[in-house]
């Protein structure tokens, strides 16, 4: 018995799948995540950096005034707040941030002054950064 005939089949099998196109669309990755530190004082609110590029953005947010505060950032009609958090304590907020102006407001308002927030054009993808989280 021959196996010329079955072997042929195998081999051209295997060579005609490879050649088959592929339907599967190569995406580029969102930017690499960015970290912005926020500090709410008895007064005013600062941000570091205080303005970012587009893309997801992780809030790091710290309460130096003497109350306990909660902020919100707003843009145009939408908004997305913290929780209420107290004096010296910490708090995260991720958001996939968009071009534009925002405002970064205290529950305090009377009291801390709002800061503005620029986001600019979206961050280049992070397609070929190795070690990321």
């Amino acid at each position: 018995m021959t196996y010329a005939p079955l072997l042929v089949l195998t081999v051209s099998i295997f060579v005609f799948s490879g050649c088959a196109g592929n339907s599967r669309e190569n995406k580029l990755r969102p930017p690499a995540p960015i970290i912005v530190s926020i500090s709410i004082g008895d007064d005013k609110i600062t941000s570091s950096p205080s303005s970012v590029g587009a893309g997801p953005t992780t809030f790091k947010i710290i309460n130096l005034s003497s109350t306990a505060q909660r902020l919100t950032i707003r843009r145009d009609e939408s908004e997305h707040s913290t929780g209420d958090f107290d004096p010296e304590d910490t708090t995260t907020l991720k958001m996939n941030l968009k071009p534009g102006d925002y405002e970064l407001v205290a529950s305090d308002a009377l009291a801390v002054e709002p800061k503005r927030f620029r986001v600019t054009k979206e961050r280049p993808s992070s397609q070929n950064d190795l070690l990321l989280p």
